[in-house]
């Protein structure tokens, strides 16, 4: 009768090893994709009523085919205006008429929407000299990031209007400023719509938590050129 030959001790400690090396990857993936190592700045809420300024924001949306122009207004949900061009630039927001030059298949338009209704009330095929508008002040604040901490300046006069530790992947990708100069809309890295004081006086707030895609300019009310 043989005796089975004895199971090196050195092996069995490297298979627990092993097994607990596993274990301990396995919980920080679960941290990880639990709580975020790149989470955006934890920011409160912006709710109806609170100090807010009164004009809505303009912004060109897109769906698979066609880009919609959208309006948010602080306690609602963001509203499509009008869609069915294939891409634009808004110019200007006044007396209720929203004016955005449209290019598609057809050509490049002066488009003149009435916000409340969506209806186009006049299409323009814009002369050369069009081209030279003046377009809102979208970069309204720079975005500074050292050592973990991201400088928010109003770019018009330099004064800080936010400083807060982020992470490294972590931006501002849009701005733009009421037309007293009194707030900044900002569009950061996790499609966030901010709003805070330009003078900095306390930090910015979530107008809207996931506004999806962030590159496109935003347009205040009562601010941009609207053509004759």
């Amino acid at each position: 009768m043989s005796l089975d030959a004895p199971r090196p001790i050195h092996r069995d400690r490297s298979v627990l090893l092993l097994a607990a090396a596993a274990v301990v990857v396995l919980v920080t993936v679960g941290l990880v994709l639990t709580f975020g190592v790149n989470r955006p700045p934890e920011l409160g809420g912006l709710v109806a009523g609170s100090d807010a300024p009164p004009e809505g924001i303009a912004r060109i949306s897109w769906r698979e085919d066609e880009a919609c122009l959208e309006v948010l207004r602080v306690g609602e949900e963001p509203r499509e205006v009008t869609c069915q061009f294939e891409g634009g630039e808004l110019l200007g927001w006044r007396d209720g008429t929203i004016a955005m030059r449209t290019w598609s298949s057809v050509g490049e338009e002066l488009v003149f929407v009435e916000e409340a209704t969506g209806a186009v009330t006049r299409r323009l095929v814009p002369p050369e000299e069009s081209k030279d508008l003046p377009t809102s002040p979208y970069g309204a604040v720079r975005a500074l990031t050292s050592g973990g901490t991201m400088t928010v300046t109003d770019a018009a006069s330099g004064a800080v209007v936010w400083r807060v530790e982020v992470p490294s992947n972590y931006r501002i990708d849009v701005s733009a400023r009421t037309g007293d100069g009194a707030w900044i809309a900002m569009v950061d890295s996790a499609s966030r719509l901010l709003l805070v004081a330009a003078d900095g006086s306390a930090p910015p707030r979530v107008w809207v938590e996931d506004l999806g895609n962030s590159y496109d300019p935003l347009l205040w009310e009562g601010t941009g050129t609207v053509p004759e």
